[in-house]
Formats: structure tokens, sequence, C-alpha cells
């Protein structure tokens, strides 16, 4: 399939300016074509064409084709996540792989509904087969698979309906351009082993609902996957073999601890510098024959030394509203030096703010200024 006969109107990349009536603001809005529009999960866009979809599932039977008693006790706690496709195999009696669910025939008793978080995952269907959602099952191995592929450029979205993971090319307006990405991403997707997982592969075009352009999305629908199948798994969907998934891995690994180490030295040297400063700030106050106050509960003016931003100075007013109350109106502004601090009040050209509320131990402490 190629895009020579794709209709897209990619013209539109121009935004029409619309005011609002009442408020008179600006917004933009971009017009689309009168397509149903069907959302993406866990993007910011809508479907405009559906290029390719392949799936792995059995085909479906109305019947219960199984009248033997089930043990459900090799389900094991369904509710702990830790239940496999391999336990379910194990049960010795037929098993069906669906869109929505693994089926279990059989003759089942004492089944009670069972949830993860808020998911229903166990249901007795109307041919009193047994029903197990996918997002009971699998659940380490697929936290696995996608962490590993997260690392190789993709990402993914967990709800009520599974697990899908998706990689999508840069929105753009340009017609060559989508028919290049889409002819280099069509390559890889076509590789996509679908015996190694049970699920669903779809490759689309969508369009931004921010009016960014469009892109070619790849979704894969992972609903269980065999242990024996999780490498191979990795490997067909990111076109990387296992060699270089760990060499890849292991360069992020070293350049996450490079930026953790520089961000721990920052954070160090950061540390040391407020230290210094605040000493030194404090030499200049008891200079001043200043005395610092410790949970200021009294009204007038306060310098103080903050540790964050690049203000370290704040100076407040402090005026109570009433001889008995607890209540105080605050007046305070940031200032990059003490001197800075200082004038503020005199009023010599700084704006103030105010706010009431109630002084307690943990607003303020600092340096009264007479």
């Amino acid at each position: 399939m190629t895009l020579t006969q794709y209709t897209l109107d990619l013209s539109k990349s121009k935004k029409p300016v619309q005011v609002h009536s009442k408020t008179g603001k600006i917004f933009t809005q971009m017009r689309e074509e009168a397509k149903k529009e069907v959302k993406v999960k866990g993007v910011d866009a809508t479907i405009s064409e559906i290029l390719s979809s392949d799936k792995h599932f059995d085909s479906k039977h109305k019947l219960n084709v199984s009248d033997a008693q089930v043990d459900l006790k090799i389900l094991g706690d369904i509710n702990s996540g830790k239940l496999e496709i391999e336990d379910i195999e194990k049960m010795g009696v037929p098993i069906f792989k669906y869109g929505t669910q693994i089926t279990i025939h059989g003759k089942f008793e004492g089944v009670a509904t069972s949830y993860i978080g808020m998911y229903k995952n166990l249901i007795l269907n109307k041919n009193k087969s047994l029903g197990v959602k996918y997002n009971a099952i699998d659940r380490e191995k697929k936290n696995e698979v996608e962490k590993r592929l997260k690392s190789l450029g993709w990402f993914t979205k967990r709800d009520s309906q599974g697990d899908e993971i998706m990689k999508m090319s840069p929105w753009t307006f340009d017609k060559e351009q989508l028919e290049k990405d889409y002819n280099d991403i069509k390559q890889q997707h076509e590789k996509i082993n679908m015996n190694t997982f049970f699920g669903k592969k779809t490759l689309m075009v969508i369009h931004s609902a921010y009016g960014r352009g469009y892109s070619i999305i790849q979704t894969i629908e992972l609903d269980a996957i065999y242990e024996k199948n999780k490498d191979k798994f990795v490997s067909t969907v990111s076109g990387k073999s296992l060699e270089e998934e760990t060499e890849i891995v292991t360069l992020q690994n070293i350049e996450e601890e490079q930026r953790h180490k520089k961000f721990e030295k920052e954070m160090e040297d950061g540390k040391k510098e407020r230290q210094a400063k605040k000493l030194e700030f404090e030499k200049v106050m008891e200079a001043d024959g200043l005395t610092q106050s410790k949970n200021i509960k009294e009204e007038g003016n306060f310098i103080t030394f903050d540790s964050y931003g690049d203000k370290p100075f704040k100076a407040n007013i402090l005026t109570k509203k009433t001889s008995r109350s607890r209540k105080f109106t605050q007046e305070s502004e940031s200032f990059k030096t003490l001197g800075e601090a200082k004038k503020w009040f005199t009023g010599e050209g700084y704006s103030i703010f105010g706010y009431g509320g109630t002084l307690v131990d943990r607003l303020i402490s600092g340096y009264k200024i007479k």
C-alpha cells in the first residue's frame, strides 16, 4: 500500500483566527474534514486513515466446548497480578484467546468477580465459560518488555482496555515527508512477528488535535506473551538485536549516571554557596546590632535569608490587625542584595503585595529592622 491515492487535504495548515463573542479573546481552531473522528489512546489526535491492521487471536466459539469441572486454584491469587498465560494453559481444559480476554471452557463453581485496581478481570460468559481479562495476565512480563521498548524510543499506554505500545513520526503538513515517513516505518512494521505475542498491530495516519499536522503511528496492543518470546518480540518490534539493545541501554545508563552525578554536584555546590551567603548575611546583620527572632509573633519589619532562587533576601512587613488577634497582614518582596532589601522599607520605588493570614511558627523567622 502507498499513499498515492491518499486524499488528506494537507493544505489546511493555516488556522483561522476567531474571536470569542463575549470575552473578545482570540483563539485558534483547526478546520477538519467531515470524517468521523476516532480518538487515539495516549495521543492528542484522531485517526485519519488505518493503513494496515493485523491481529493474532483464536476464532470465536459460541458454545462451551467442555463439560469438565475446572479447579480455579491453579489461577492462584488473580488480584496479585502474577497470573501468566502459561499458568492458564496448565489447567488442562480448552482455552481460547480472543480480542478482549482469554476464555476458559468447562464448568465453574463459586466464581467471584475479581478486580485489579478498578478493572473487572473475571467474567462468567453467557455460555458459562470463564473470561479472564488481559489486564490480569502477564503483568510482570508486560512491564519488562514495555520498559525495554521505552529505552528504544517507544511509549506505552495502559488503561481498562489493556496495554498499548506506540511509536510515531514527527508531525508534518508536508505530504512528501509524510509519504517518506510511511515508507520507512512500513518496512519495520511489517517485520513485527505476530507469532511472538497475542494482540494486534496497526499502522495509521493521525492528525493532531492542536493543528500540528499529520503523523504515521504504529500501535501494538500487547495482550499476552510467552516467557520464551520476550526477546524475540522486543527485537522484531524495535528492529534491534539483543546485543544492540544491550549496547543502547548500557550507554543510556552511563549517560544517566553522568547526569545524576552532575546534578548532585550542582546541588552540593549550590548548598555550599547558600550556606556561605547565609553566614555572610548573619555577620552583616549582627554587625548592625540586630539579633535573629525566631517564631515571630509580633508586628514589625523583618529581613530573612531565602535559600531559593536568585533572590536570596526577603524583606517582610508584618502588621497586626488587632491588639489581641494573631491575625497579621504581610507585605513582602525578594531582592538580590541585602542593601536592596534594607532600602525597600523606605519605599524607594519598590512594589509590594499583601495578604492576610494567621501568623504561625513556620511563617517567618528573621532579623527585625527597627
